[in-house]
């Protein structure tokens, strides 16, 4: 928001100086600096907003994952989602040392390809019930 400052102070100087030209009875001047100063000013501001799209995207837009059990639905707010795939296989029970400490939440080892790689790679599966219950 910063880089929006410079213009809307620019503005405020340009109205400051016509009010003045206009005051001394030179109309004319008064409009032909507003509509020169007016185009400048545009095409700075249409420059940042060009740019604020991306930056919005990145900042400020959350996803939703909902989840259905047979019980209840509810949803997860995320800031990003970085992967969007199908599990190959699912371990289940869980290998022991997979994960340090005891948690309930971690279930089972889930195994997917993304498209752009060969390699295989794991995903820690976690209970959405036991989620749920220690998040109330």
């Amino acid at each position: 928001m910063q880089h929006f400052n410079e213009p809307h102070q620019r503005i405020h100087r340009i109205a400051v100086d016509a009010q003045q030209l206009i005051h001394a009875n030179k109309n004319q001047d008064a409009h032909r600096l507003v509509q020169t100063e007016e185009q400048d000013v545009l095409m700075g501001l249409l420059a940042l907003f060009d740019g604020i799209e991306e930056i919005v995207h990145r900042y400020l837009l959350e996803y939703a994952i909902v989840f259905e059990t047979r019980e209840e639905i509810f949803a997860v707010a995320v800031d990003d989602i970085n992967l969007f795939c199908r599990i190959n296989e699912i371990q289940y029970p869980m290998p022991d040392g997979v994960v340090s400490g005891s948690t309930s939440l971690v279930q089972a080892v889930g195994r997917y390809q993304p498209e752009v790689s060969q390699q295989e790679r794991d995903v820690l599966l976690l209970d959405m019930r036991q989620l749920l219950e220690q998040s109330l």
